[in-house]
């Protein structure tokens, strides 16, 4: 018999593993950090992913593992209680912390500060950074071998930047909880991004605004040629349809009162048409869940046109519809678990 294989895990921000037995963990970092914590002795590895050092604003639960000052202790009591071993006994190796634009949300440089935040941690524990990859300016994928705590690093190349590239998503029933879900585990710089949800008219505005607070990057409900630009999300309004334009080389956003398309307005396709015309292969199409088929055919032709696709897969959805019309149609390049979708945006742009 050939040797069993180790089984891989993917980590996505604001995630935890801990491998009692011999595993392959993988994640992609740009100014989050990982740390990738072992005992020697007994041959048992975590990994954490966190995005930030610290709420700045105070708003989530005491247990949000995207923030750096509650996952990396979290990390280390639960490696301390399966190992039985001292804090001082384990090792650490450190990556990530890719530079970031200062300003917004955060007033510093939020890779800088995930790997001080980091250090300081694990120094007050006892804990030893045995090897370290952070700062510069390219992300990195990152492979960690539980049992023979051997970490593999490559970074990233900007093939396309980030400022030419679209995101596209298209929610419905279930959407608002799975699109804050998404949101707020991505970091803080991202390419431009359009979202239709269905959503009457008088909840668009205050759902913007409860993501605007939820995210580090800025969440706002489209106006009629708003602006397209990077850290920027625009949430079509209830009640009106929302098109992709190019004007003078730039992007911005129109909307118009037509009719109901797939009996939904905003609808999904209406976005998507327009982003798969104007973008080609430089865009990313997200289809969550949702009851009925807007948003397939758009997804289809956005993929036909050399666009990345995604859709969420059943297990995560509340109705597993549009992503169910999508799959059938082959419009779709990955279905994915909702909680898996935020790294997997970030492998494709």
């Amino acid at each position: 018999m050939g040797a069993v294989a180790e089984p891989r895990y993917a980590l996505s921000i604001g995630e935890l593993i801990v491998c009692p037995e011999p595993s392959i963990v993988s994640t992609v970092l740009g100014s989050c950090v990982s740390v990738c914590l072992y005992s020697p002795r007994k041959k048992i590895g975590a990994m954490i992913h966190y995005a930030h050092p610290r709420d700045p604003a105070g708003l989530s639960s005491g247990d949000d593992l995207r923030y750096g000052d509650v996952a990396i202790p979290e990390m280390i009591h639960q490696l301390v209680a399966l190992t039985g071993e001292k804090p001082h006994s384990l090792l650490a190796k450190l990556v990530g912390g890719a530079s970031e634009i200062t300003g917004g949300r955060y007033p510093f440089d939020v890779g800088h500060e995930n790997v001080a935040l980091a250090k300081t941690l694990l120094h007050l524990n006892g804990i030893a950074i045995v090897a370290e990859e952070t700062g510069g300016k390219l992300g990195r994928k990152v492979l960690f071998h539980t049992a023979t705590h051997r970490v593999q690093v490559s970074q990233i190349p900007k093939t396309t930047s980030r400022e030419q590239r679209v995101i596209a998503i298209g929610a419905s029933t279930g959407g608002t909880a799975a699109l804050a879900e998404l949101m707020k585990a991505l970091p803080k710089e991202i390419p431009p991004t359009l979202i239709v949800q269905h959503i009457p008219p008088a909840f668009s505005g205050s759902f913007a605004e409860r993501l605007d607070e939820l995210c580090p990057f800025e969440v706002k409900e489209a106006e009629d040629r708003d602006d397209v630009r990077p850290s920027r999300v625009l949430i079509a309004p209830g009640g009106r349809h929302m098109r992709l334009e190019k004007l003078n080389g730039s992007y911005r956003v129109r909307l118009s009162d037509e009719l109901p398309v797939n009996r939904h307005k905003p609808s999904v396709d209406v976005l998507f048409d327009s982003v798969a015309n104007l973008c080609g292969g430089s865009a990313v199409g997200v289809l969550l869940t949702g009851m009925g088929d807007d948003g397939a055919k758009g997804l289809l032709r956005m993929k036909t046109g050399g666009a990345k696709t995604i859709a969420q897969d059943e297990s995560s959805c509340v109705v597993y519809g549009m992503p169910r019309a999508a799959r059938d149609l082959g419009a779709v390049d990955h279905v994915l678990p909702l909680r898996k979708i935020p790294i997997q945006i970030m492998k494709l742009w």
